[in-house]
């Protein structure tokens, strides 16, 4: 009888075997024997990918990660456990969450993880407080109980962090901080699937916008998912704009009252159409939004600014004073007479 061995610190293929209770295996199907689930005695793959990295096995629910950076669960899922903002219980691997991932923990109804910046994040059961977020509230997406414990700043041009659902504070690789998305508790449109984020500082200060500024897509329901939202900004950012636009100043000290009431966000929808971010390559629609001055906060422990608003409609997020629309980029602009005589103008932007 032939053998066939398998390396798989090359190959990471993944294979279950044991109990196929509410499909655990992930194979794909209900593997039963006379309407019973069924008991493997020998490894069964999952799917075809060879690029697992990190496995672990709870009670009824499994959870792994692969080499491009995706936290996957399937199993049972009555209390969550899968973490795919469901309770339905999945017979196949289901994406859960992307980012670099150091330690996988599977509990009994409950799962917990570690990303690359120190994050822990829990879901599943909490009935006796496994996640250690202070509640006893079940979660059925990864939650952050741990934020990492230093921050390296505020990241800069042409950083980005993708994330799947839930609460979370993005971070580059080195631990510099990005933005902060969260879902609206029991919200219909809550944001969900992966959020992209990314962030743009102008080397020279633009006249009517902070030099800082973001996107943030969700890749469901763009137009309509709704979130909370946390934008980081320096003093020294608020001071450049200030130079410029005297009359209307941002906050020039944690006090400034004025100054935070001057502060609006324009949201421009869509994607930026030339990977610059900048106001004129969305052609989405145009809103301004108006924090209230409490959700304008000074970190004294980090030093930067932390303005935070709720959603509905994500992309491109500018801070400005004035609630005129930001500058748009004229490309053409042409005029004739009709028949009738009558002027007709043409223009692009």
């Amino acid at each position: 009888m032939a053998c066939t061995s398998f390396n798989f610190k090359k190959r990471w293929l993944f294979f279950r075997f044991l109990s196929d209770f509410q499909f655990l295996q992930g194979i794909g199907r209900f593997t039963t024997t006379n309407g019973i689930y069924a008991t493997k005695t020998y490894p069964i793959q999952i799917g075809s990918a060879n690029n697992w990295s990190l496995i672990a096995a709870g009670s009824g629910c499994s959870v792994a990660t692969n080499t491009n950076n995706t936290l996957l669960g399937w199993g049972l899922n009555w209390d969550g456990q899968v973490g795919d903002g469901t309770y339905t219980s999945k017979n196949t691997p289901t994406e859960i969450l992307i980012g670099t991932f150091t330690h996988l923990h599977a509990g009994q109804n409950y799962n917990l993880t570690v990303l690359n910046n120190s994050a822990l994040f829990a879901w599943g059961s909490n009935a006796y407080g496994q996640h250690g977020d202070g509640t006893t509230t079940t979660k059925n997406i990864p939650t952050l109980v741990i934020y990492p414990p230093i921050y390296s700043g505020l990241a800069g041009t042409g950083n980005f962090q993708n994330a799947t659902q839930g609460n979370f504070r993005m971070f580059n690789n080195s631990c510099a901080l990005i933005a902060s998305v969260s879902q609206y508790n029991n919200s219909f449109n809550a944001i969900n699937g992966i959020v992209s984020t990314k962030v743009w500082v102008e080397t020279v200060q633009p006249s009517t916008f902070v030099k800082r500024h973001y996107q943030i897509t969700p890749d469901n329901n763009a137009s309509t998912a709704s979130g909370r939202i946390t934008l980081y900004f320096t003093q020294t950012e608020f001071d450049n704009f200030n130079v410029i636009n005297t009359a209307m100043p941002l906050p020039t000290n944690p006090t400034d009252a004025i100054g935070k009431a001057n502060l609006l966000i324009e949201k421009r929808s869509g994607k930026s159409n030339d990977g610059t971010g900048l106001p004129n390559t969305y052609t989405g629609t145009i809103t301004t939004i108006n924090p209230t001055n409490a959700d304008i906060v000074w970190n004294s422990t980090n030093n930067w600014w932390e303005v935070t608003f709720d959603v509905t409609g994500f992309s491109g997020f500018f801070i400005k004073t004035l609630t005129t629309l930001l500058p748009v980029q004229w490309l053409s602009i042409t005029g004739n007479l009709n028949n009738q005589k009558q002027a007709y103008l043409n223009w692009k932007v």
